[in-house]
């Protein structure tokens, strides 16, 4: 099982891939009596509880989303950071040297 977010770009929503399919968490934690609101970062301080839950959607046969009928997002698709280390130029690497606008076409 891995936690991933699904779903229309700018809107993912989060969900716990299982073999090959998607279980939607909102519906989870609604069942559990947390707040369904939010991306994969608003189920991570919950993720021992969580697995539980999953675990229990599971057995209970709750609908699941199979991977080629949805789009997979980025893993954390609002980094609170984004550090980076070290220097790359165009005078030193010109194949290296991104741009802000490069790394946003790749979101």
């Amino acid at each position: 099982m891995r936690l991933v977010s699904y779903g229309p770009r700018g809107s993912e929503a989060p969900g716990a891939l299982v073999n090959d399919t998607i279980l939607p968490l909102p519906a989870v934690m609604t069942q559990m009596g947390l707040s369904p609101t939010g991306g994969i970062r608003s189920v991570l301080p919950f993720l021992s509880a969580l697995a539980e839950g999953i675990d229990a959607a599971l057995e209970r046969g709750d609908e699941t989303i199979p991977v080629t009928q949805t789009r997979l997002g980025p893993p954390v698709p609002d980094p609170p950071n984004l550090s980076t280390v070290g220097e790359t130029t165009s005078r030193t690497s010109p194949s290296m040297a991104w741009t802000l606008m490069d790394f946003r076409r790749y979101q």
